[in-house]
């Protein structure tokens, strides 16, 4: 557990939340900030007990208790409030340093959406990488071309 770290304290139960989910080794939480607005009401926190700020950093195991809560979560979110979208986020390696899911139920007219919709605008104007340039990734990664 790490000292200063929000998630670590309400694991250890030093801060209070509200659970919405809880195994051995995962915690689901509702969110007290949704992202963008109230709006996302019912946005939930999925993670590890164990500290850790990448969740690659989770054994096999771990990670796939991880994920079941995540479904578990969302299966929830979706029968109970019943949103039009969620959205599931990965986040780890910053702020607030824990590896954590967001699950976040939206309306569809929320500023949260309306990100979204803005962000799948402008990838669309992305061109695609030249084979050039994916065969060199590929090299990288070790893919092959299906």
């Amino acid at each position: 557990m790490e000292e200063e770290c929000v998630f670590c304290k309400i694991v250890e139960g030093k801060l209070k939340a509200w659970k919405v989910y809880e195994d051995d080794s995962t915690l689901a939480i509702l969110d007290i900030k949704p992202v963008m607005d109230a709006r996302n009401i019912g946005q939930c926190v999925v993670f590890p007990k164990k500290h850790v700020s990448k969740y690659y950093e989770l054994d096999d195991e771990e990670l796939a208790k991880l994920f079941k809560a995540v479904k578990r979560v969302a299966i929830k979110i979706l029968e109970k409030l019943k949103p039009k979208y969620l959205t599931t986020f990965v986040r780890g390696m910053r702020v607030p340093g824990h590896a954590h899911i967001l699950l976040i139920p939206s309306t569809g007219e929320s500023a949260w959406d309306m990100m979204l919709e803005a962000s799948y605008l402008c990838w669309l104007k992305i061109p695609p990488l030249s084979e050039e340039e994916m065969e060199k990734v590929a090299k990288l990664l070790g893919a092959t071309k299906t």
